[in-house]
């Protein structure tokens, strides 16, 4: 039986995939676990948000935001705070550790990026980068349809 030939959709599964894997190592040698970057960044966007707020924008489960924000807590990234006028509900913030964390985050991934894309002119990794928009958005219709692609 002959190999078939990789699927477009493969490929882009297969390098997406190495590009995280190399993001993520680097990442774990900074002491941060899988889901805590996404969840730095969204603070970092809409620092005070409720937990309810911050898995349905990350589209994670409570249990996951509740053991990350538990780890990142810990770790003193974040710190909780009751609301003011619902004493039930409590806002996460970023300590300034968190903010330095991000920061370091953000050179980690220029530092990624460029590893991923040496050798690529300019001009190619404006072509990549616009034709990945287009992907994001054919996704992002079906995503918002309900079918989470």
């Amino acid at each position: 039986m002959k190999n078939q030939p990789e699927s477009l959709l493969a490929k882009l599964l297969r390098v997406s995939r190495m590009a995280n894997t190399a993001y993520n190592r680097k990442l774990m040698q900074q002491d941060l676990s899988v889901g805590q970057p996404a969840i730095l960044e969204y603070l970092n966007q809409n620092d005070g948000a409720i937990q309810v707020e911050i898995g349905r924008a990350l589209d994670l489960q409570p249990a996951s935001i509740f053991v990350n924000l538990r780890g990142m807590e810990r770790d003193r990234l974040i710190f909780k705070q009751p609301d003011q006028y619902d004493l039930r509900v409590n806002r996460v913030y970023l300590t300034q550790r968190g903010k330095d964390v991000i920061k370091q985050m953000r050179k980690t991934a220029q530092q990624t990026d460029e590893a991923v894309f040496l050798g690529m002119t300019p001009q190619e990794r404006e072509t990549f980068e616009g034709l990945l928009e287009r992907v994001g958005e054919n996704l992002s219709k079906d995503y918002h349809k309900g079918n989470k692609v």
